[in-house]
C-alpha cells in the first residue's frame, strides 16, 4: 500500500483502514476453484488493484486487475510478472519464483 493512500492520522493507528494496492494468493492443494474465485471478487469488491494468485502445482501465477474484473491473464513459467503502475519497474521472472524441479505428477488445472 502506498504511504500517499494514508492520511496522517491513519499514519499514527497501528492498523490502517485501507486495502492493500497488491495481493499474492499462493494455493494450496486443498484450495477449491470456487473458494479462490470468492477470494479474487472478494479483493476486487474492496479495491485492490494487483492480484498475483499463484498455481504452484502448474508453476503459473494468473494476474487479475481491478479495471479488467475477473478477466485471468495467465503467466507461464517463462514469462515475467510486473509490478505494473502498482510497484513501477518491478519485474519478476517466474523461473526465479519457480526455481525448484517440476513435479512430476502436477495436480490438474481447475
Amino acid at each position: 500500500m502506498s504511504v500517499t493512500r494514508i492520511n496522517r492520522d491513519e499514519r499514527l493507528r497501528s492498523y490502517p483502514t485501507l486495502v492493500p494496492d497488491l495481493v499474492v494468493e499462493v494455493e494450496s492443494p486443498f484450495d477449491l476453484a470456487y473458494q479462490i474465485e470468492a477470494k479474487i471478487q472478494a479483493y476486487q469488491q474492496v479495491g485492490v488493484r494487483l492480484i498475483w494468485q499463484v498455481r504452484t502445482y502448474s508453476r503459473r501465477v494468473v494476474v487479475y486487475r481491478l479495471a479488467k474484473g475477473l478477466t485471468p491473464e495467465p503467466i507461464d513459467i517463462d514469462g515475467e510478472l510486473s509490478g505494473e503502475d502498482v510497484l513501477p519497474g518491478v519485474k519478476l521472472a517466474l523461473t526465479e519464483i519457480f526455481d525448484f524441479p517440476a513435479d512430476p505428477n502436477p495436480e490438474p488445472e481447475r
